[in-house]
């Protein structure tokens, strides 16, 4: 017998031994499974039963137009999150039918409200070609602005109006889930608690500022002294940005990183993670900071381990940003730097950023 048809006629034996197995359960009567007391209202413990109990998916014509939000607020997460899965189990369309309500406000750097912000809002929902539905509002005098009576699983949100920054680089939307409690950007709406969203009129451009950015390889040191007008390598001469990473392993399990940055020539370092960089702090300044894989990021972050961080010198103020992907030596580098001695102002020109 040929090697070919010895697998052929294992395969066919292991097949009528799976469906020998599948029969005798499907024919075994079905356990009788006792509730056990539940924590959570009368009302939830009804509608979720014990995790010990099977699980079917129901019919077509038996599955829910809509399902209710689970609401954090009767209950801990994780009895929430065991609501939706259980859910999923018996309707693998449930979590597109949670019903959509937001609120939000738009505000500025003053705290007052902005009219006239245009509001871009996508949410994905069920039975719709492409899988997302959109629409576009625009703050009224208060900064308020809505949604309602839509359906969905996630829903995302971007503001924006000319002559304003958005806290977000590049006007990204910012995320909002209605059907999974585990997830992070879990949101329960409530009209009387909008979400805020802040913008920042846009002022006086610094048009003499200094930007420059470029990705920047480390010596065998581990090193890297850059000036901090140009972002060019120096030997360490006046101003300069000395830059040395002790950690960065990218090792599965092992994931390390860390590095110090200092002021060649005299001046100070602090760490930045303002909404808006654009006005340079005139105390706080230490000699070097030292940054890990915990040290807090600016709102506009791009990702990658590294930071950013104000700079003080006899020759002007900075704002600089490092990041580093771990286990390579190299980095990727921004910086803006005034050289008008004493000018705080770091808003860069529009044809800058």
């Amino acid at each position: 017998m040929t090697k070919r048809r010895i697998v052929f006629v294992i395969t066919v034996v292991a097949g009528l031994i799976v469906g020998a197995a599948m029969w005798l359960l499907r024919s075994s009567p079905t356990p009788t499974v006792a509730l056990q007391p539940s924590p959570v209202p009368s009302l939830v413990a009804q509608a979720a039963p014990s995790p010990a109990a099977p699980q079917k998916s129901l019919p077509m014509d038996e599955r829910p137009s809509e399902y209710p939000q689970i609401s954090l607020k009767s209950m801990s997460r994780e009895e929430a999150s065991r609501i939706a899965v259980e859910r999923l189990m018996k309707d693998p369309g449930a979590d597109w039918k949670v019903p959509i309500d937001f609120y939000g406000k738009v505000i500025d750097e003053n705290n007052q409200p902005v009219s006239g912000a245009i509001v871009q809002m996508i949410w994905t929902t069920f039975g719709v070609p492409g899988g997302s539905s959109e629409t576009q509002a625009s703050s009224d005098g208060n900064g308020l602005f809505s949604l309602t009576k839509q359906h969905g699983k996630v829903l995302e949100v971007r503001v924006e109006k000319e002559g304003y920054y958005t806290v977000e680089r590049g006007g990204a939307y910012v995320s909002f889930e209605y059907a999974d409690p585990s997830n992070p950007t879990y949101y329960e709406p409530e009209a009387t608690n909008p979400v805020l969203f802040h913008l920042r009129k846009k002022g006086m451009n610094a048009a003499h500022l200094l930007h420059w950015q470029r990705d920047v390889a480390l010596n065998t040191q581990n090193q890297k002294a850059l000036d901090l007008k140009t972002g060019q390598t120096t030997q360490g001469q006046s101003p300069s940005l000395f830059i040395e990473v002790q950690q960065n392993n990218g090792t599965m399990g092992s994931f390390t990183w860390s590095a110090s940055v200092s002021v060649v020539g005299g001046g100070g370092v602090q760490l930045e993670t303002d909404q808006f960089p654009f006005l340079a702090p005139t105390s706080g300044y230490q000699p070097s900071v030292e940054m890990d894989m915990t040290t807090p990021k600016p709102p506009y972050w791009n990702g990658g381990q590294g930071g950013a961080f104000y700079v003080q010198t006899p020759e002007g103020y900075g704002r600089y940003t490092i990041s580093m992907a771990l286990g390579v030596p190299s980095m990727f580098m921004e910086g803006y730097f005034n050289p008008m001695p004493g000018d705080q102002n770091l808003e860069p020109a529009a044809a800058q950023r």
